[in-house]
């Protein structure tokens, strides 16, 4: 048996697939919803949470810069470093070819900047 594919349902595959990379992606930096206001500081929280937390912390209370203050602020720039290679990657490989497949079936590519 043979089953026709239509251009739309081609495209529909392909942006299901890169719409769960970007969303799988953004959960790394940061979480849509909390329970409640405890979440927010907890330790599993999101990059940006964390990220924006210590900068609080350290504007509040105008420390010095510790060794452990420099040690968690250099374990989050290489976090934030990892994110921006792997979405450098989605961007240059993921949409383009994306973008060769919504060229093909005739609907308007997507632009990333």
């Amino acid at each position: 048996m043979l089953i026709e594919v239509t251009k739309s349902d081609y495209v529909k595959e392909n942006d299901r697939a890169l719409n769960e990379k970007l969303e799988i992606w953004g959960n790394h930096i940061s979480s849509s919803q909390f329970e409640d206001d405890q979440d927010e500081f907890s330790p599993g929280n999101k990059l940006l949470i964390k990220t924006n937390y210590l900068l609080e912390y350290l504007d509040m209370y105008d420390l010095p810069m510790s060794d452990g203050i420099k040690e968690v602020s250099k374990k989050y720039l290489n976090e934030w470093q990892a994110l921006k290679v792997e979405l450098e990657k989605i961007k240059n490989e993921d949409i383009k070819e994306f973008n060769k497949k919504m060229k093909v079936s005739d609907f308007p590519i997507l632009f990333f900047q």
